[in-house]
């Protein structure tokens, strides 16, 4: 987003292709988890946000090859497969995912906070755990339906 937005007064064409609409602004997250803010508050439509952007164009769909010798991608959106995109520039990210070091086991355990999904997720299994122990007649069991673990990594960057 924010080359496409640096872009906005060159001579130039942008297509920006990406398989989700809304961005995202992913420090908050952890607000939607925690049923702060609503899901449809934390997205912003690509769309919207560079509605004035007269140099681009917004394709919602994936790509699923490059091809670096005769410079195109090719995507597929709701409507089209495998459609042949060319390209002078490409810049290219890739997303990410949750890691665990070799222990992929923990995932059930340990949800990762990096989608709007995830946070939603997150919300609904502390909103459950909430509902079980409202009816937990045994008040001994509340804390272990009550405990949660929050583990913060904050990484620096040089």
């Amino acid at each position: 987003m924010a080359a496409v937005k640096a872009l906005r007064w060159a001579p130039v064409e942008v297509i920006l292709l990406d398989r989700t609409n809304p961005h995202l602004f992913q420090p908050l997250l952890y607000q939607v988890a925690a049923s702060v803010l609503a899901p449809d508050q934390m997205g912003t439509p690509i769309r919207g946000i560079l509605a004035r952007q007269r140099n681009t164009m917004v394709i919602h769909g994936e790509v699923s090859a490059v091809n670096k010798g005769q410079r195109y991608v090719v995507a597929s959106s709701a409507d089209r497969s495998d459609v042949q995109i060319p390209y002078d520039y490409l810049v290219l990210t890739t997303g990410q995912r949750h890691i665990y070091f070799g222990h992929d086991e923990f995932e059930r355990f340990a949800p990762g906070l990096k989608s709007l999904a995830d946070g939603v997720a997150i919300r609904n299994r502390i909103l459950q755990a909430f509902e079980q122990a409202e009816a937990e007649e045994d008040p001994s069991a509340h804390p272990e339906l009550l405990t949660f673990v929050l583990r913060w990594r904050r990484t620096y960057r040089r």
